[in-house]
């Protein structure tokens, strides 16, 4: 399996097990609030000679009314825990260490009622 691609489902498969909605497109406006939209992992780098070495960055979406920002304060939390602590990715049998970290909260007015969204993107050195 392919490297960011293992990381995207690594992320994913975290959201559910934390019992978070989670999507890898935005869903339609039927699915209630909060929710995750983990996006494509981007991979910056390669194999070399004698092994891999890179970087892969990936962005998480979190959605939610103006009246979930506890919940996803919660969820940011959450998932800076799983993200921030270093990763061992079984299906490649590599090690992805955190590199760099940003979040960013907006207020995301591209829908009929106001919505809370924080991006958080992670960049991993492997």
């Amino acid at each position: 399996m392919h490297i960011s691609l293992a990381l995207f489902n690594y992320f994913f498969a975290k959201c559910q097990e934390l019992g978070f909605d989670a999507y890898e497109v935005l869903p339609d406006d039927t699915v209630p609030y909060p929710f995750v939209r983990v996006n494509q992992a981007t991979l910056t780098g390669g194999s070399t000679k004698t092994g891999f070495a890179g970087e892969i960055t990936i962005n998480l979406d979190l959605f939610g009314t103006l009246y979930q920002k506890l919940e996803l304060s919660e969820m940011q939390q959450k998932l800076e825990a799983v993200g921030l602590t270093g990763i061992w990715l079984s299906d490649t049998s590599l090690v992805a260490v955190v590199d760099d970290y940003q979040a960013v909260n907006l207020l995301d007015t591209s829908t009929t009622t106001p919505l809370n969204h924080t991006n958080l993107s992670f960049k991993f050195r492997y």
